[in-house]
């Protein structure tokens, strides 16, 4: 969403929140690392998240976690599970101190009634979840490097200059971007060492720097072919 409609959804639940106060929708803070809910309990509502991160996963059976996305400001949670009536299939852990309404089950058939705009922005966060998922699906056609690279050019602009510069700051862990990108922490860390030794990126802390957007774009480094990306290819 956009932050105009962040607010709006806000307000929009706020407002019923006040004309309902029996419906129990509640504001509630989730501290880092904190569980916002578990896979496999029943789903009693579902959230909107008003601040911070909460990363979505699942866990095999030996333990190995995969996230599914990283929910960000605007963003609802376990809509599906509550939809169908069914227990919460996914785990939800705030990734940063994170700030959601709380919509209880009975509340959000109400809502839907009431408010055609919670319907749309329901239905809108649903669409771009399935082409996310879409998206990771192409992603495990790629090769390593080029998920790292399309991760970051994600967040390039329409505006940005051809040559311009890019710094993302990570926001979520290292491990845990690794995962996302369904790559495991250890080849994950060598493609940053192999696009640094190129030059494509340099890395600060938490944040990665993109001296040319261009070039990445581009890709000087032959992704796809080669994770070696060796000089000739420049």
């Amino acid at each position: 969403m956009t932050e105009q409609q962040c607010k709006e959804m806000e307000e929009c639940i706020a407002s019923f929140q006040a004309r309902f106060p029996l419906e129990g929708i509640s504001r509630q803070v989730v501290l880092r690392n904190r569980y916002v809910f578990h896979a496999g309990n029943p789903a009693q509502g579902l959230y909107l998240l008003i601040d911070g991160l909460v990363k979505v996963f699942k866990v095999s059976r030996a333990g190995n976690e995969k996230i599914l996305h990283v929910a960000v400001r605007g963003d609802f949670l376990a809509e599906v599970p509550v939809l169908l009536q069914q227990g919460y299939d996914t785990t939800a852990q705030a990734a940063s101190d994170a700030v959601l309404f709380h919509i209880p089950e009975q509340a959000v058939f109400v809502l839907l009634v009431e408010s055609p705009l919670l319907s749309r922005r329901l239905l809108g966060g649903m669409a771009r979840k399935v082409h996310g998922l879409i998206q990771d699906i192409e992603s495990n056609f790629k090769a390593g490097h080029e998920r790292v690279a399309d991760f970051l050019l994600s967040h390039v602009t329409e505006a940005s200059p051809r040559q311009a510069s890019l710094s993302v700051v990570l926001p979520i862990t290292k491990t845990d971007l690794a995962s996302w990108l369904g790559l495991t922490p250890q080849h994950f860390s060598r493609i940053l060492q192999d696009m640094r030794r190129k030059g494509l990126i340099e890395v600060v802390g938490p944040a990665i720097h993109v001296p040319s957007v261009d070039n990445l774009q581009k890709g000087c480094l032959r992704f796809g072919r080669d994770e070696s990306m060796s000089r000739a290819a420049c």
